[in-house]
C-alpha cells in the first residue's frame, strides 16, 4: 500500500494488515513507532510524523481517520502445461 505524502509523493507502507470482506487496510501505530515514526491525532486529523517532519496527512471521516492511498494490486494468471 502506498500513502499520498503531504509533498505529493507515494510513501510505501510495509506490513499493512488486510481483513478479508474490509474495505480498507489498517496501519500500526506501534509498528509505525518502531520504525522511528510518530503520529499525532487531532480531533479531525492525524498526522504520520518521520522525525521532525509530518509525512502524511489524514482527516477522519466519521470514527476511523483516513489517509489517501494507492493499494498493491495483485493478479493471478493461470498456467497449464500442454501435455
Amino acid at each position: 500500500m502506498y500513502l499520498t505524502g503531504i509533498d505529493g509523493k507515494r510513501i510505501k507502507m510495509v506490513d499493512v494488515l488486510r481483513i478479508p470482506g474490509f474495505d480498507r487496510q489498517l496501519l500500526s501505530v506501534g509498528k509505525l513507532a518502531e520504525r522511528g515514526m510518530s503520529v499525532e491525532f487531532q480531533q479531525k486529523s492525524c498526522a504520520i510524523w518521520n522525525k521532525l517532519k509530518a509525512i502524511a496527512l489524514s482527516k477522519k471521516v466519521g470514527k476511523p481517520y483516513v489517509f489517501d492511498c494507492e493499494k498493491d494490486m495483485a493478479h493471478c494468471v493461470e498456467y497449464a502445461s500442454r501435455q
